[in-house]
């Protein structure tokens, strides 16, 4: 297959503004330059990518009325022809995301022949760097990480974590969703199986009458932290001391010309809304020839809206949506 790989979006700056963000680009070296430097990577996409083939678009999320700080970050690598997100949590959630986002491509190019043994290994060496050697503090901080990896026709998809990919299928008037991750969350059986039996507890929160409140979530087995909501993640120290891994799941998947829609997203999107209702989302925008940025930003105000029907809050939401 022929893939076309070309990004936009579509706002309005300054030159000067431009310039300066340029500048920041080629001088971010380092994590703590991150936040500046994702900002206006952003805002430099909007120039000299844009296309009607791929979207991406983010959302900072929201608590009792006020913006939060966006952890999450999103991966475009054109020239290796990889993609992804990765969902940041913890007190420097911003900066783990920010550290894979600039690592794990550098480990990703080192080696194509094999891609799963490349994103494996490649995930696993930034997870290494990232706890040891990047002065993140990660005892209580993390990410997860969905990334996929386009060689011919073939797709490969690292996951870590309750981020998500999905393709959409045409076939003929009709369209499929298929789910080219599972979400690795406590209620997952053979993922809870896994964290008991390396001494983790699986256990909701509780109010102050003892009830259940949220999702289930990983906690040592003597103290209740760190809750993470999710079994598998980058980082987290605390976290890997009950079974939390970074080790990705790798699914393949043959690409034919039926597949049409690509779509990488946070749990800021799926927490309300189903694959098939993001699916049924954006094969109504490509059978109606809206490009792909305006696609993500469709999905983005839809998920958006559920979240205002469900939640007091909003978690941070980003996608990349690619026309095949």
């Amino acid at each position: 297959m022929t893939h076309r790989y070309q990004y936009g979006y579509k706002k309005s700056y300054s030159k000067l503004f431009e310039m300066n963000c340029q500048l920041k680009l080629r001088n971010a070296i380092n994590i703590n330059q991150w936040i500046d430097y994702q900002n206006c990577h952003r805002l430099l996409l909007m120039l000299i990518l844009e296309s009607r083939s791929e979207g991406i678009i983010d959302k900072f999320g929201s608590y009792d009325g006020k913006q939060k700080i966006n952890q999450d970050a999103f991966i475009i690598e054109k020239r290796l022809n990889f993609y992804g997100v990765a969902d940041g949590h913890g007190v420097n959630g911003e900066r783990v995301s920010g550290f894979i986002r600039i690592t794990l491509p550098k480990y990703i190019e080192q080696s194509l022949l094999d891609p799963k043994e490349t994103l494996i290994k490649g995930v696993l060496q930034t997870n290494s760097e990232l706890v040891n050697n990047s002065k993140i503090e990660t005892v209580i901080a993390g990410s997860t990480l969905c990334c996929g990896l386009i060689k011919l026709n073939r797709l490969y998809i690292a996951n870590v974590g309750d981020s998500r990919c999905v393709i959409a299928k045409q076939m003929g008037n009709s369209w499929q969703t298929i789910e080219l991750t599972k979400d690795q969350k406590p209620s997952r059986e053979d993922e809870a199986i896994r964290i008991l039996k390396a001494g983790g507890r699986i256990a909701a929160q509780q109010d102050i009458y003892g009830n259940q409140v949220g999702p289930l979530r990983v906690w040592l087995k003597t103290l209740n932290a760190p809750g993470l909501a999710m079994t598998r993640a980058m980082g987290d120290r605390l976290g890997a001391q009950a079974g939390v891994i970074a080790t990705p799941e790798i699914t393949e998947y043959e690409l034919t010309n039926e597949d049409k829609i690509l779509v990488f997203a946070s749990d800021g999107i799926w927490e309300y809304m189903s694959s098939q209702e993001v699916v049924s989302i954006l094969s109504y925008c490509y059978d109606k020839n809206i490009s792909a940025e305006l696609a993500a930003q469709k999905l983005l105000n839809l998920a958006v809206d559920a979240w205002k029907r469900n939640s007091l809050a909003r978690d941070d939401i980003t996608c990349v949506v690619l026309y095949l």
